[in-house]
């Protein structure tokens, strides 16, 4: 089979076509998928860059990529749920390999999968870590305030409105959660954009971080919940009520990165504790709820995207797809890479469409 991977750890430069073995069914709980459609997340120019290195143990050949998308095409004798042929989507973070014709997982390493909504594109279920993200935040923040329902009419400001995981967040806090108003940051070129992607009266008040005061301009104490998809919650704070809730999309508990990373070394799990706890202190000081994101994708979660799906509720937004057959789409890929790489914002998910790799 052919996968998008690295055979030096020298970054998105280095990404090539590589040629590998078809995987096979071992084990009996085992699915073989076939690949159409891979989401780009931050974490793969850190890992084809070496950097992950120090928390987990990869080699050379390295497949990158984790969100996929794509149909069952082989599974173990004990696997009842799926078939062949089913649509299905999904991620495994840092046992990437997603980024090929053929992917195989196992129990360990499926670390989400679920049948596709009906009248989703492979695409649009592509991006499935900011979908499942987004979406858990959500529930999160509703059990913060005491369960299902709890962020009926509240102010929802969601940091990074039309980034990957942001716009999926934005679009469902009042059509779905009830929101009562919806704020989101956006940069300077991309203001024009807000009513565009969402349409009119989705989002109520979006604030360019690059030339406004963010603060001054939301006001201290107006917010009931701040999802932080960018790193930069904190600076915000003061915007968030006494009681209020503080989510942060980059902020993980030891609980959280065991699930992610099924080698998290002890001293790492003891350092992301470290790094919650002096968070949970500085937002305490205001009297803020604050936590990390929360990856426990349960059978709920599974649910209200097969709904929210199919009645048009769930609308990911796919800034840019790229086409592996048209002769340059590798170059692309490494040049988004180097974007993500470099902190830069993108717009949504960038999408690469796998079927055109074989004729690579």
């Amino acid at each position: 089979m052919k996968a998008l991977g690295v055979s030096t750890f020298n970054g998105p430069s280095s990404l090539e076509v590589l040629t590998l073995p078809d995987p096979k069914i071992q084990g009996p709980d085992d699915l073989i998928v076939h690949v159409h459609a891979l989401g780009l997340n931050r974490s793969d120019p850190m890992r084809i860059s070496g950097w992950s290195r120090i928390v987990e143990t990869i080699s050379l050949p390295l497949v990158m990529g984790a969100d996929f998308s794509g149909t069952v095409k082989e599974t173990g004798d004990n696997v009842q749920e799926y078939k062949i042929g089913d649509r299905v989507y999904g991620f495994s973070f840092w046992v990437h390999g997603a980024g090929a014709q053929y992917l195989h997982l196992t129990p360990e390493t499926r670390h989400f999968i679920s049948k596709m909504p009906d009248g989703m594109s492979f695409e649009e279920m592509a991006g499935t870590s900011s979908i499942c993200t987004a979406i858990c935040a959500l529930f999160q923040a509703e059990a913060k305030f005491g369960g299902p329902g709890c962020l009926k009419g509240k102010t929802v400001f969601v940091v990074g409105g039309l980034g990957g995981v942001g716009n999926v967040a934005v679009s469902l806090a009042k059509g779905v959660f009830g929101a009562g108003k919806v704020i989101t940051t956006v940069s300077s070129g991309k203001v024009g954009m807000v009513e565009e992607v969402f349409g009119e009266g989705i989002v109520d008040q979006v604030v360019d971080y690059g030339k406004q005061d963010v603060v001054k301009s939301v006001g201290k104490g107006k917010v009931d919940f701040l999802f932080d998809t960018v790193g930069t919650g904190m600076a915000y704070v003061e915007v968030v009520k006494e009681g209020g809730v503080l989510l942060s999309l980059l902020s993980k508990s030891s609980e959280t990165l065991k699930r992610e990373l099924l080698t998290a070394p002890v001293w790492m799990c003891w350092i992301v504790d470290a790094m919650l706890g002096v968070q949970w202190w500085r937002a305490g000081r205001w009297g803020v709820q604050y936590d990390g994101t929360s990856t426990n994708f349960d059978g709920r979660f599974a649910n209200a995207v097969e709904k929210w799906g199919r009645e048009g509720k769930l609308k990911p937004l796919v800034g840019r797809v790229i086409d592996l057959g048209n002769g340059e789409g590798l170059k692309e890929v490494k040049a988004v890479l180097e974007m993500i790489g470099s902190t830069k914002g993108t717009l949504g998910k960038t999408v690469v469409k796998m079927d055109g790799l074989s004729d690579n």
